[in-house]
């Protein structure tokens, strides 16, 4: 992967910013934006039933990004909806399952809040109980425990691929296989690792994977619930409206089949041709490719930010984890580190709990100042981050050493 070259494709790049807040958002490449702008110049039509050429066109191109979509993951066009974003997907599959009193959602300490907050309303609404599996001191799931925590009465577990703290990644084919054991479906949330590496949801036994385009090159507003076959049935659409429909009467519905089912009213058919154009670009790089560099860019980061006094990173030094540092730098608050880093030094970060705050909270942190990296940062861009904080904490040891 010729990083320097692929940097050409991201105009934000060439103002003299090191973009380090990805696992917030990531930056869009040239091609994302051409496609949407192509469809908003050249054959803007709603898609679907319309039988103008334009409207032929519209549909073509919706479908083709659905298309690319589902290749980058592994599946096919009919497993997968278009959806507004992870949180909507998450919140779609807790909707549309039927849940009895009594019913047991198992999810991790750290999961993001958009895969607690659902499964939390469900006690309040359904009486449905979560079961939270609990994490080691650097942030890794305890599988031992989250096993034992299945049982007869779990209905689903939930669980994140990658965590959007620590960068840990889970072993979700092992938990989808305990979790299928007891009887129970599986939704992984997997905004962390789709953008960032090689993703096949049915090697990973997942029955629903929610993930977000703006995460992996594409648009806001805009992204995906993958739902198993085994699942589709037990699945029902949260809302109705128009274009999901077979016939309608006075006397009743016919719903299409998944995934037109889940997708009502006029979509985000913009927003679903720059996510195919961003599925088309990691594809044209290589999911492998896009690991291989991060990996690099994590064992030199590690290297590079051990030893400044001062300085905590969330999370494990070693092991299977993705290209995400929350930092703690004793002396100043991480709202403070953040700002510092931008208005001084040009480098943009993350800080809060990052919607996490069960997780911070266990591994004793009050927030954090989080860097996260992607496919188009450079060794570079990690040392400067490195030096930037070396100054910060020389600055505070000195002054805490005149106080």
């Amino acid at each position: 992967m010729d990083v320097r070259k692929l940097r050409e494709d991201f105009p934000l790049l060439s103002k003299g910013i090191i973009y380090l807040d990805s696992a917030a958002t990531s930056l869009k490449p040239r091609q994302v934006v051409e496609a949407m702008r192509e469809y908003y110049e050249d054959y803007t039509e709603n898609v679907h039933r319309g039988l103008s050429r334009l409207a032929r066109r519209a549909t073509e191109e919706y479908e083709g990004a659905r298309e690319q979509v589902a290749k980058l993951i592994g599946a096919r066009p009919e497993d997968l909806a278009f959806t507004p974003g992870t949180t909507a997907s998450i919140n779609m599959v807790a909707q549309g399952l039927s849940w009895k009193e009594g019913d047991v959602v198992v999810a991790t300490l750290m999961e993001h809040h958009s895969n607690l907050l659902p499964w939390m309303r469900l006690g309040e609404l359904r009486g449905v109980r979560l079961k939270l599996v609990g994490i080691d001191e650097e942030g890794r799931l305890d599988l031992r425990s989250l096993e034992e925590a299945l049982g007869p009465r779990t209905r689903l577990l939930a669980i994140s691929h990658a965590s959007n703290v620590t960068g840990v990644v889970n072993d979700v084919r092992r938990a989808a296989r305990a979790a299928h054991d007891a009887g129970a479906l599986v939704l992984v949330d997997g905004a962390q690792s789709v953008p960032h590496m090689p993703v096949d949801v049915e090697a990973l036994g997942a029955d629903f994977v929610a993930f977000s385009a703006h995460k992996m090159l594409g648009p806001t507003g805009i992204g995906a619930l993958y739902v198993s076959e085994r699942a589709r049935a037990e699945l029902a659409p949260g809302w109705l409206g128009g274009g999901i429909v077979r016939e309608v009467s006075v006397d009743g519905y016919r719903l299409l089949d998944f995934p037109y089912s889940m997708e009502p009213g006029t979509p985000n058919i913009a927003g679903a041709i720059g996510f195919g154009a961003a599925a088309r670009y990691l594809r044209g790089i290589g999911m492998e490719s896009v690991l291989e560099h991060e990996r690099s860019m994590v064992r030199l980061a590690l290297r590079e930010l051990e030893g400044i006094e001062g300085l905590r990173i969330l999370g494990p030094r070693s092991g299977d984890r993705l290209g995400i540092f929350s930092l703690e730098l004793k002396g100043l608050g991480p709202d403070e580190l953040a700002a510092r880093l931008d208005e001084e030094f040009g480098i943009v970060v993350r800080s809060g709990y990052h919607c996490a705050q069960p997780l911070h909270e266990r591994l004793g942190s009050r927030g954090t100042a989080r860097a996260s990296l992607y496919l188009y940062n450079t060794e570079e861009e990690v040392r400067a981050l490195a030096d930037a904080l070396r100054r910060i904490s020389r600055e505070l040891r000195g002054s805490i050493a005149l106080i």
